[in-house]
């Protein structure tokens, strides 16, 4: 009880200090063949795997390690799309849900009903996987931004997967952590403002631009010309091209310390490597203080 009502106090005083989010837990990338781009990911550039590809109920997806955060490869059953992969949404972790979920609700920034998945636990009983709150007005209506936060049971599992795989940075292409995701926005000043309110104290770094626990998160207009996209920090840019023509995976080089990657198998997700040497990867599941 003591160790609880202590643990209360350190997270309020991290949200006092640093806002109701503590790290991205996933980005949602939308597909209409998430199988295949899901394979892509953990098969062809060999990443680690977080959790495996299946129907979840609603909808079918898949989670692939890049370092600080996963990758949801994800489609909806009952929502049709045949359009280009792209990131359609991030699960935010709260530092603690019921202390970021009322510091969300003091700012007057409107969020739907938790929803909580039962399911069965690595003991065998059946109990609480993970609740979401999902937040709409953080991104235009389609997209999906939204609090995660998963049972201490499933954080444990998802830390001991990552230890047992090893680090991304130990594979081929030694991705080091998500660096950025773009999201275009229809409505972006309207966003942004939502932002600013909803991760104060925490400022942005530049206008429409975060960064949370080592991932930026920008925002653009849609009638600007930029498109939505994602970028992947690894180690070495000449490692990263070694291994990606090894792999049979077309790419071309957009500045000295990046790359985007080619071909059909992306099903049009823009996807960046660009070098990061100076970051160091740890297991974002690990306990923090």
């Amino acid at each position: 009880m003591f160790g609880s009502f202590v643990s209360r106090i350190r997270n309020a005083m991290k949200i006092a200090e640093a806002g109701p989010v503590r790290r991205i837990d996933h980005i949602m990338i939308h597909s209409s063949d998430p199988e295949n781009l899901f394979k892509f990911f953990t098969d062809t550039l060999q990443l680690p795997m977080n959790w495996p590809f299946q129907e979840y109920g609603g909808y079918v997806c898949g989670g692939v390690f890049v370092g600080n955060t996963v990758l949801e490869i994800i489609k909806w059953v009952n929502l049709p799309y045949d359009g280009p992969a792209y990131p359609q949404g991030l699960a935010l972790e709260p530092w603690e849900l019921v202390a970021s979920h009322a510091t969300t609700k003091k700012r007057s920034i409107p969020m739907k009903d938790p929803f909580v998945r039962q399911g069965e636990l690595s003991n065998g009983k059946t109990g609480r996987l993970y609740t979401n709150v999902v937040i709409p007005s953080l991104m235009d209506e389609g997209d999906c931004t939204f609090f995660c936060d998963f049972s201490p049971p499933v954080k444990e599992r998802k830390r001991l997967r990552v230890d047992e795989q090893g680090p991304s940075s130990a594979k081929p292409l030694g991705v080091v952590r998500a660096g950025e995701v773009v999201f275009v926005q229809k409505d972006v000043e309207k966003v942004i403002a939502v932002w600013e309110k909803f991760m104060a104290p925490l400022r942005p770094l530049d206008r429409g631009l975060w960064e949370i626990d080592g991932t930026q998160v920008r925002f653009l207009p849609a009638n600007g010309g930029g498109s939505r996209s994602l970028t992947l920090n690894v180690g070495s840019i000449p490692q990263a091209a070694d291994s990606l023509d090894k792999m049979g995976v077309q790419s071309e080089k957009t500045s000295p310390i990046e790359i985007k990657l080619l071909g059909s198998a992306l099903q049009g997700l823009n996807l960046f490597l660009k070098e990061d040497p100076s970051f160091k990867e740890s297991n974002p599941y690990a306990p923090r203080s």
